[in-house]
């Protein structure tokens, strides 16, 4: 799945955990997204599959110091993840969600 995301990660678990509580959720089963570690929500340069990456375990509001520092040896490796993030891969745990935001500090419009 291709977003048109710039910056901006942040999580939902708080929101899942208070509607799991509440009974307004029901159990899934894990799955992990494509071309991403369990546990992790990962970003791209250019598409999942044939670009290079960032993997996030915790939120990050601001992709400013953020390179595309691993799978190296295809489009996009080094560069900044600041703006330019097309795609992302949500493998996390726990029922956190992925929310992308083109603001910095969770701000400007959100991509869920």
């Amino acid at each position: 799945m291709s977003l048109s995301l710039r910056k901006k990660l942040a999580f939902g678990a708080a929101t899942a955990a208070l509607a799991a509580s509440a009974g307004m959720l029901t159990a899934a089963p894990a799955s992990a997204g494509p071309n991403c570690a369990s546990g992790y929500h990962c970003i791209f340069y250019l598409g999942i599959n044939n670009s290079a990456r960032h993997s996030y375990y915790n939120s990050d509001s601001n992709f400013a110091g953020d390179t595309f520092n691993q799978l190296t040896s295809r489009a996009g490796a080094g560069l900044s993840a600041n703006d330019n993030t097309v795609s992302a891969s949500n493998s996390s745990s726990s029922g956190l969600e992925s929310h992308y935001y083109n603001g910095t500090g969770y701000s400007g419009s959100c991509s869920a």
